[in-house]
């Protein structure tokens, strides 16, 4: 006799949606970018459940964990950092909520996929302090150019500013 092991491969997808998405350094924009890679991911995915998280300044579960893709991916075409209602990049109140998706789900084990343009440094130390105390694994799919690129506004306005000068982020 062979012992029969059945796979899981549990994912919760993690998108960032903060205004520097919006940059074109990888054209059209990182955006575009991120949610042709998550459909991508989507694609390969032969077993297991899969959730998505998008967040900004605060974090919301778009999809809870399921087996049908195509749902996720019909969710995914409608986001953008315009319809976020809080403005900033909090990376760490999303890998706190996708540890939250595999808990209340109860499971013991599966792969967080951040898709982000960066993250600060001590939300990275954040991130690590969770992810240290389950058996959730971190994988991080990076998009954007080092030398960055400005974030347009909507309607041909011109481009984000501080203080008069234009916003650059770089990943």
């Amino acid at each position: 006799a062979q012992p029969v092991t059945k796979v899981v491969d549990n994912i919760v997808v993690v998108l960032d949606l903060s205004l520097s998405m919006l940059a074109e350094d990888t054209p059209p924009s990182r955006l575009v970018r991120a949610k042709q890679k998550i459909v991508d991911l989507l694609g390969y995915r032969t077993e297991g459940s899969t959730a998505l998280i998008a967040f900004s300044g605060d974090s919301f579960v778009v999809t809870p964990l399921t087996d049908d893709t195509r749902t996720i991916e019909s969710n995914l075409a409608a986001l953008g950092p315009l319809l976020m209602p809080v403005i900033g990049s909090r990376a760490d109140l999303a890998i706190a909520q996708a540890i939250e998706v595999f808990e209340n789900s109860k499971l013991n084990s599966g792969r967080v996929v951040l898709v982000t343009d960066g993250v600060a440094a001590h939300q990275a130390t954040s991130i690590t302090e969770q992810l240290s105390r389950t058996k959730f694994s971190l994988n991080i799919i990076s998009v954007g150019t080092e030398s960055g690129a400005p974030i347009p506004l909507p309607n041909n306005r011109g481009y984000l500013q501080d203080n008069g000068a234009i916003v650059i982020p770089k990943t």
